[in-house]
């Protein structure tokens, strides 16, 4: 079964297309200067996904399937009131892109 985010998480414009499609940058959006508060908030965005890639590392053995490590730290990251950044993105169906040789984990949100 896919990971249920629940509706009170703050969602990315993709998160709810039907194709998993981002809406379109206006032009004032590239190239943006950032607040300071931004900047606190990527930083804080940044923290969570490093979090997030240790936990992904310490749960990737032997024996545990690459289903089980996507999940737990999908629950991870919605537990700390963010959206598992790959779901539904152009229709992904997983919070992290995993893989079972050298390259372990990698897109964790």
């Amino acid at each position: 079964p896919h990971i249920q985010v629940p509706a009170s998480i703050p969602r990315p414009s993709y998160a709810d297309h039907p194709d998993g499609h981002p809406r379109p940058l206006s032009p004032d959006e590239y190239a943006q200067c950032k607040t300071p508060q931004q900047i606190e908030q990527m930083r804080s965005a940044c923290s969570l996904a490093a979090e997030a890639l240790q936990l992904a590392c310490s749960l990737a053995v032997e024996g545990v399937t690459t289903d089980e490590v996507d999940r737990k730290v999908a629950e991870f990251v919605i537990s700390r009131n963010a959206y598992p950044v790959g779901i539904n993105y152009l229709g992904f169906p997983r919070g992290l892109c995993a893989s079972v040789n050298e390259v372990a984990v990698h897109g964790v949100p």
